[in-house]
């Protein structure tokens, strides 16, 4: 731990280490806290791009260990190991991966940190100028304390933001005022279309 971080963090400490590790700023943090979390982040995100490269290393690895550990057992007449422990061995790594994989996997804006995709469907406004109601809707979430980004594609603006838990009512009463049916949840996703839009 560095010398101008003390022994017991207190909470501001806590908030400021997670709001550098998400990459955004910490207004008087501390400078170990900053430090220390700029170093984990950057070793996270170098993990991430050495996952993503190591994936057939990473069988071949599991192998190599399994037959050192004569867990392969000797070869068949055929030459190769047995299918059932091919299979196995591919189940174990598809079982450590893939979750790894879904949790680390998402979208960078900026070398933002790390978002996990939501798999709950978008909450859908109509709007006659989907531009402006969504300028609107982005301001009116920001007053209830939600941060949110906007994205524009082909006629309609997508809104993404983060709900903290005691912001679900505040937000979910300025869903209700825009007429947008549905219940606010952590990854609040929103998409304004123009009237009549095909969904």
């Amino acid at each position: 731990m560095p010398a101008d971080q003390p022994d017991n963090p207190t909470p501001k400490d806590d908030a400021d280490w997670v709001e550098l590790l998400r990459g955004r700023e910490a207004p008087g943090a501390q400078a170990g806290t900053v430090a220390e979390a700029r170093a984990l982040r950057a070793a996270m995100i170098a993990r991430e791009a050495a996952a993503q490269d190591s994936a057939a290393a990473g069988l071949d690895a599991l192998l190599f260990r399994l037959k050192r550990e004569g867990l392969l057992g000797p070869a068949r007449a055929g030459g190769g190991p047995r299918p059932v422990y091919l299979a196995m061995a591919a189940a174990l790594v598809a079982a450590i991966a893939l979750p790894i994989a879904w949790q680390m996997h998402g979208t960078r804006e900026d070398d933002a940190p790390y978002k996990t995709r939501s798999l709950a469907p978008a909450l859908r406004l109509e709007a006659g100028d989907p531009q402006r109601t969504a300028a609107e809707l982005a301001k009116a979430l920001q007053a209830a304390g939600v941060p949110v980004t906007s994205t524009s594609a082909e006629g309609r603006v997508t809104l993404r933001g983060t709900v903290p838990p005691e912001r679900i009512t505040e937000i979910e009463a300025v869903l209700k005022r825009f007429g947008i049916a549905g219940n606010a949840r952590a990854n609040l996703r929103i998409e304004v279309v123009r009237s009549g839009a095909a969904p």
